[in-house]
């Protein structure tokens, strides 16, 4: 079935209307040394405790090498922790009480941020 012209357009529009809002929520997330792909991450963790590089890599749909840089910056600023799985190469990663916390603050940056969205970053 072929995409028609409009189809393609509205595709490239919706696109264009996801990069605005990151750009819009890593502006409000700089003073905290964050992105948005960052933040993503620790809510997930904060949701689900731990899990692997791969559960995580497969819920927030990253690679695994372009989620190894994103986690570095967390990792070194202690806002999530790394301890080895059942082998050498499972690493089990849980946002630390420093992550819920900064959590906690991101909160607080984005919630007059989400009245200018149609829908709510954290619900």
């Amino acid at each position: 079935m072929p995409i028609h012209h409009q189809q393609l357009a509205n595709l490239f529009r919706a696109r264009s209307i996801c990069r605005d809002f990151t750009r819009r929520y890593d502006r409000l997330l700089r003073p905290l040394k964050l992105r948005t792909n960052q933040v993503e991450i620790l809510d997930l963790l904060a949701r689900r405790c731990a899990l692997t590089q791969g559960e995580v890599a497969a819920a927030v749909g990253l690679e695994i090498t372009t989620l190894s840089r994103t986690l570095k910056p967390l990792i070194k600023l202690g806002l999530i922790g790394e301890s080895q799985g059942s082998d050498r190469r499972h690493k089990i990663l849980a946002i630390s009480p420093t992550g819920l916390g900064v959590l906690e603050e991101v909160q607080r940056v984005l919630a007059g941020a989400t009245e200018l969205t149609p829908f709510p970053l954290f619900r």
